[in-house]
């Protein structure tokens, strides 16, 4: 594994390519925090892209992370308190291309492994 800087901190990479997940936050992901959760409830980088935009016109992977996205995994999100929008409870950490492609198959709801904001690391990426 090689490292790289993210934030001022340094993260690792794998296979060439920045691993978007802290294994810290893997960590924390066990069965009891496993819940359902609808989309409206979620925020993501992306939630508001044009329908057109999703799927394999993605505008950060050009579709390629879409095509990939395994829907079988759980999404990680952690509670968020949003003061300007009583809808977005949860920020997605890792999941946002198997949210996407949940939707295009007509889905709003999965199964999500909810944290609390002080069990994701400082330095790990957010939508």
């Amino acid at each position: 594994m090689q490292k790289f800087l993210f934030h001022g901190k340094d993260v690792l990479l794998e296979n060439g390519n920045p691993c978007r997940i802290d294994p810290i936050i893997w960590l924390a992901c066990t069965a009891n925090k496993l819940q359902i959760l609808s989309f409206d409830e979620c925020y993501w980088r992306g939630k508001y892209r044009s329908k057109k935009k999703r799927d394999i016109t993605c505008n950060c992977c050009g579709g390629k992370r879409y095509l990939e996205a395994d829907i079988r995994f759980p999404c990680i999100v952690y509670e968020y308190d949003d003061q300007e929008s009583t809808r977005n409870k949860y920020r997605v950490v890792d999941g946002c291309h198997r949210i996407e492609k949940l939707i295009t198959h007509n889905i709003n709801e999965t199964l999500f492994f909810v944290l609390k904001e002080e069990e994701i690391p400082e330095h790990a990426p957010r939508s």
